[in-house]
């Protein structure tokens, strides 16, 4: 049942030109919370990759996505978060014209492993955060079982064996954090680096008094209307 949900769309782009895969994710919101952390239990909804897009292809993808989940799922108005780094800048700064009622949000690296730099600025809609930062929410989720993936979603079996190859190591703050996944195991890194943006964001937006808001906000929100695969 989608009907009701909030969901978050995660793009970590790549160049065209490069040979690397784009990687794009819709996390939803599970309907409950983590008994200890009281944080939310997610649930990977739906996974795609493709090899060598343009920019403008996948600007044009997201909003396919955004637009299926309003007017086919009737979910909330999800969130769209990018890689904002690099080649994600311009990406972001599109999206931000063009998704007007959503909440765009651009990840933004630091340099800072440990996560002492990490922090959401919700003026810019910036999440500033390492790339171990995110992968390091994506494994805490995980170990916790706050972080719910189908066995039948399509590229499941990749996130997994991506998650796989994170190992934990302690940084010089004593802060448990997870190393870059091991390249004789996952050769790529993009669904688990959508996944784990996705997460990340989850984790600093949705709380029980944000959830609530935007439930009260649309009006749509108790129709369930079962349309087209996207």
């Amino acid at each position: 049942m989608w009907a009701g949900k909030n969901c978050i769309i995660a793009t970590d782009p790549a160049s065209a030109v490069t040979g690397d895969y784009t990687a794009i994710c819709i996390l939803s919101f599970a309907g409950r919370w983590h008994d200890h952390t009281g944080l939310p239990v997610v649930e990977v909804s739906h996974l795609e990759r493709g090899q060598g897009q343009h920019h403008r292809a996948i600007i044009q993808r997201v909003e396919d996505m955004a637009h299926w989940l309003r007017s086919e799922k009737h979910t909330a108005p999800p969130a769209i978060v990018f890689d904002a780094g690099g080649l994600g800048r311009p990406i972001t700064e599109r999206a931000r014209e063009i998704f007007v009622s959503n909440v765009v949000i651009g990840f933004i690296a630091t340099g800072s492993v440990d996560g002492r730099s990490d922090r959401y600025d919700p003026r810019t809609q910036t999440l500033y955060m390492s790339k171990l930062g995110h992968l390091s929410a994506l494994d805490a989720a995980a170990q916790a079982g706050r972080l719910i993936i189908p066995k039948t979603l399509k590229h499941g079996h990749t996130l997994e064996r991506e998650a796989e190859s994170l190992r934990a190591i302690l940084s010089k703050a004593g802060r448990v954090i997870v190393s870059e996944p091991d390249s004789q195991i996952a050769q790529f890194d993009d669904i688990l680096s959508a996944t784990s943006m996705a997460v990340a964001a989850a984790t600093v937006m949705w709380t029980p008094e944000r959830i609530a808001r935007l439930r009260d906000s649309w009006p749509d929100r108790t129709v369930a209307v079962e349309g087209r695969d996207i």
